[in-house]
Parts: structure tokens; sequence; C-alpha cells
């Protein structure tokens, strides 16, 4: 007993260390879009804010101020809105002409994690920088790893302790039975922890806490636990049935903690939840059972030594299995690929856990086929490596309680997903789909991802021996064609990186899609990401729309068509300087990208020094205008420009 308490003492020093030093203070619930845009210069003031988030935000722990130069503008509390229960949505009294901070605050329905942020947006002229300090911003995540790991430790040790009583041992042996207290004991700390810092960390009252998500789940938690209690103080002299309920209790317990976690995030709660509590409950057979094992062994008879230590063998190998395949599911669902695994946090602890688990279970196999045949008679080869096991098994609850509290690389994709360029084609008899997506969609090196379906059945075509993607780019016809030729991935999956997209603007891409009988090409086109741009829309009854694209030196191209409805028109472009003096222009590329049709290089004709006119058709929809201008002072400049006609 005391050999195995050092060994514990000395790897959870080891833990509490890896806690404190290497915990990531990261945000859940991110912000995936938001109306107005940060950045945006908007003409007409909004009626309200809507905060979209990558999980489901909860309504009673949310709040979002809209902060102007004469205070605050929100009309009422942020609310959840039925039809979009991802979506914060606050209304806003009457915005005068200026620029407005959102800060916000919010908590995941999901697993209770907190997040927050701020960007600004300008009423009738560009916003002001948010300052560094109004930018997202959390908690240290520390106390919350620490009560996670506490209550997995617990958690495991009572169901250990639990299953190797009732079905091993089977006789009432006081160091076990103490380990199921203990188990017990740190399970309910370590469950009050957590609930006690996502209480702090929430902001609110404890009424509106305890009636939140995050108050739901900590009672869920917390209410096995309390039976539990309650059945070991009323059963305390009958061994059986106690040990029975502590192992059922751990269940609970486990299954509420799982559902109140990273697999709870859609879609497959169901199944991803099972998988999470199978995974948990094995560690608990496996770990916690060990631990129980080396307690009982000195206090039981020969006979009843190999009983237990027989059974135990199967049940752990059982659960070494069952841990190593649920854990790779869990990993591959919430990693999502190599990249993530190698360049995230909460890939580079997957790694670290995973490498302990292979001890473990390295440990584990000479325990089973080493030690534990000769236990009966010669336990001390099973204690050796039993104390290494259950010490590198405290440490990788460490890292599981680190896990808890990192963002998932799924979670940071879909947070990022406007981080990325996507265009969508078809072949010329429109038997096959494909979708191109370069990230980050940016001028220099790209991952490209290409994705062929069949147009009918959306299964991933046949007989596709290889497929080339060729670069041609519309802003800047000087450069030529270049060529990258995709790797299969499989289920009509390419990729491939390459710098192919070199500079700014508007490109076409041509996939070159080569069968065993033939080939075929398929059209696509896209606007490489511009950032720090921001666009102001002037609206005057009578008057064409006025589309204001301000780059980040201030430089500003100004769009509008007359009339500005579809049919025939006049296309103007205005080009100015950060002191709004018209810009001298030496030549102008403009390209127009018309709703559902490729895009067109506008014919201009100049009206001024940076004022430049092209007579267009225009159709009805969104269009995107990628213009690139040389001035006079030898700078190239590119604007990209979205505009509405109806």
């Amino acid at each position: 007993m005391k050999s195995l308490l050092r060994t514990c003492l000395t790897a959870g020093a080891t833990a509490w260390l890896l806690l404190f030093t290497a915990v990531p203070a990261l945000a859940h619930a991110s912000l995936s879009a938001s109306v107005p845009a940060g950045g945006a210069a908007v003409e007409q003031a909004p009626t309200e804010v809507r905060l979209t988030f990558t999980e489901f935000p909860d309504e009673a722990l949310s709040s979002v101020k809209v902060l102007g130069a004469s205070g605050s503008f929100e009309k009422g509390p942020a609310r959840v809105p039925a039809d979009d229960t991802s979506t914060l949505v606050v209304g806003l009294k009457e915005l005068p002409k200026g620029s407005y901070t959102v800060s916000w605050r919010t908590v995941s329905r999901v697993d209770g994690h907190s997040s927050a942020g701020a960007f600004a947006f300008g009423v009738g002229e560009p916003p002001s920088a948010v300052s560094a300090d109004a930018g997202e911003q959390t908690s240290s995540k520390i106390p919350s790893a620490v009560a996670r790991w506490i209550l997995y430790l617990g958690l495991v040790g009572l169901l250990g302790a639990a299953w190797m009583a009732v079905f091993a041992f089977e006789n009432n042996y006081r160091p076990v039975a103490r380990f199921a207290s203990i188990g017990l004991l740190a399970a309910a700390v370590g469950t009050l922890g957590l609930g006690l810092y996502q209480y702090r960390d929430s902001g609110v009252a404890l009424g509106i806490f305890l009636g939140s998500s995050a108050g739901r789940a900590l009672a869920f938690r917390v209410a096995p636990l309390v039976l539990t209690g309650l059945a070991f103080l009323f059963f305390r002299n009958n061994y059986r049935p106690r040990m029975m309920i502590g192992g059922t209790g751990a269940l609970a317990a486990m299954f509420a903690h799982a559902s109140a976690g990273h697999a709870a995030v859609p879609p497959n709660v169901a199944i991803k939840v099972l998988i999470q509590w199978i995974h948990f409950a094995s560690v608990g057979v496996w770990i916690g059972g060990l631990g129980a094992l080396l307690l009982g062994l000195s206090h039981a008879p020969e006979e009843k030594r190999q009983r237990a230590t027989k059974r135990f063998s199967l049940a752990a190998g059982l659960a070494i299995f069952i841990v190593t395949g649920t854990g790779v599911l869990r990993a591959v669902n919430e990693v999502g690929g190599w990249g993530p695994l190698l360049e995230t946090t909460y890939g580079r602890l997957v790694i670290a856990k995973s490498v302990l688990i292979v001890g473990l279970g390295a440990l584990g196999a000479v325990n089973r086929f080493r030690n534990l045949p000769v236990a009966t008679t010669s336990p001390a080869g099973l204690q050796k490596t039993g104390r290494l096991e259950i010490a590198v098994a405290v440490i990788t609850l460490a890292l599981a309680g680190m896990l808890s509290t990192s963002v998932p690389p799924v979670s940071v994709a879909a947070a990022a997903e406007e981080a990325v360029v996507k265009a969508e084609g078809a072949d010329f008899a429109r038997t096959t789909a494909a979708t191109l997506t370069l990230e980050p969609g940016t001028a220099g090196p790209n991952r490209l991802s290409l994705s062929l379906k069949d147009a009918r059945s959306g299964d991933a075509p046949e007989g596709i021996t290889g497929v080339t993607l060729k670069f041609v780019s519309l802003s800047n016809p000087a450069l030529g064609e270049s060529t990258l030729e995709l790797e299969e991935r499989g289920d009509g999956e390419y990729e491939a990186s390459g710098s192919n997209v070199s500079v700014d603007g508007r490109w076409r891409v041509t996939a070159a899609v080569r069968t065993s009988s033939n080939s075929f090409e398929i059209p696509l086109e896209f606007s490489t990401r511009s950032t720090g741009f921001t666009t102001e829309t002037s609206e005057v009854e009578g008057q064409p729309t006025i589309y204001s694209v301000t780059d980040p030196q201030g430089r500003q191209l100004q769009v509008y068509s007359e009339p500005d409805r579809p049919g025939r028109s006049e296309l103007h472009l205005t080009l100015f300087d950060a002191s709004g003096i018209e810009l001298e222009v030496d030549n102008i590329l403009a390209i127009a990208s018309p709703p559902d049709t490729d895009s067109i290089t506008l014919v201009t004709r100049r009206f001024g020094p940076g004022h430049f006119v092209s007579d267009l058709v225009l159709k009805e929809g969104a269009y995107l205008f990628d213009i690139t201008v040389t001035t006079g002072a030898g700078d190239s400049l590119r604007f990209p420009a979205e505009t509405e006609f109806s």
C-alpha cells in the first residue's frame, strides 16, 4: 500500500507540473461569422447584431455589448433564435454615424467552456481598430484541467475497485474497499472543483448558473456520486451491494461526463458519446482494476489470488484493446488529419497521450504474459511493473484533462472555414461535379483539394487515372499557364500543395481529368482571399448605390452602375488615394464575375485620372468585381468589390 501510494504521489507531482506548465488557454465556442462582419463599414445602421459560433451558445450565460462613443446601444439581452441555435442575436437602438465595438462573451452548451472576443464595425465611416485587450480572451484553463484530472482519477479508481471486489476477489478486503471510497471522494472533489470553476468563469449569479446548460451538466455529474455516497453509508456493513452500487455510480458519472464534453458536438452525437463512455469505462476496468488487484493480493489467500489475477488478466486484455480502438476513433474524429495532428496543440497532446498509452499497453503485456501467471506465488514482478503502469496512467489522465480544455482541430477548422477559397463547377456534359478548395486561399503557397462526384449519384467517379490542374491568371495574363498534378486520396478526393496561385486576383483553373478511355475538362474560377479591406455602401433614393472599398493603407475604389438595375448599364470605377484625391492610374484591368456565369474582362474607357467606365449588361444577383490597377507612381493595387443588383 505504501509503495503504491509513493508511486502515485510521484506520478501525481509530475502530472501536476505538466498541468501547470502546458495547459493552453483556448476557447471552444469560437466565433465563425457575424453580421455586420468585423471591419465592415455600412451606410444604413443595422437593427441587430448576429453572432454565429462553432458550438451552441448558452443564452443564460452569454452577453453581447455594442459600445459606441456615447455608451451602450444594445436593446435587451442577447438571445438564441429558435431557428438557429448556434447563433446569438441582440437588438440595437438607433445607431448614429460612427464606429462601434461588439464585445461578446459566451459559454458553450456542449461542454461548458467559455470564450470571449470583440470586433468593430462602422456606420457611415470605416470602423476604428479594436484594442488588443478587447480581443478574444479566456481565463486560465489550469483549474479546469486539474479538476478534470482529479475527477478522472476518482472515477477510474472507483470503477476498478468495484468490479474487482464483486467479480474477482468476492470478499471484503479492506484496502480494496478503502480504494473505492477514496475514488468516490476524489470524483466528488473533481466534480465540485469543475463546477466551481465553470460558475466563477461564467460571471453570473449562482441561480442563473444552476439553471443553465452548464449547471444542468453539473447536476448530472453530481447526482450519481451523491447516490453512491449515500449507498456507501447505508450498506457500509454489506460489502457486495456497496461495491455493485459503486461500480454503477461510476459508470453513470462517466456517461454524464462524456455527454458534456467534445463528443457532444454534432454530428453523430449519440455514437461519439457512446464511444467516449466506453473508452472511459475501459480505462477504469484496466487501470483502476490493476490498482485494486495490487492492493488486494497482499490480503487474499492463495486460491483467491489465483482467481483474481486470472479474471483481471482476461478483463484487462479486452480493456486494452477497447481503449486503443476507441481512442483511435475519437482522435480521428477530433483531429481530422495528419496535418492538424502535428501542427496543433490538441494534436500534439493526442500524440503524447498515444505514446503513453502504447507504453501502458507494453507494460500491460508484460504483466499479462509474464507477471500475472506467477503472481500467486511470486507477486514482486507484478507489483513492480504494476506500480509503474499506474504511474504512467496517472500522467496519461492528466493529459486527458488537458485535452478536455483544448480546442479540437475540427472545431478550429469550423471557425476558420471562411479562411479558405472554394470554387465549384462541372464538365460540359454535366456528368461530373467538382469542388476545388484552396487553403489559405491567398497568393503564394496553398494546399489545393479537389473533390470529384458523379453529378447524378453523388458517388466518386470510376475509372479516373489522374487529374491535372491548369492555372491561368485573369488579373495578370502575362504570367502564362502553369500546371499542378494532384495525388489521389481515395473516394474521389485529390490533393497537392503548390505556389501556382502566385499573385492576387481572379484565376481560372481547369481540372483536366484523365480516365482509362478518354479525358475531359472542368472549368473553375475563383478570386484570392483578401484581408484588411472594408466596404461601405451609400444609398440615396433616386441615385445609384455607391460601393466604396478601402484597402489597409486607406486607398479607395468606388463602384457604381448607372442605372443600377438589371439591363444595359454603365459601370463606373474610380480610384482615390488615402487623402481622398483621385488617384492617377496608368492602366486598369477590370474583371466582372456575374452570378452563375464565367468571368468577363471589361473593356474600359477613361473618364479621368483614376475614373473609368465600362458598358455592361447587368443580371439580377450578386456580382464580384476584381480590379487591378497600376498607378502613376508604379504601384500595383488590387481591389475586390461585391455588389448586388435587383
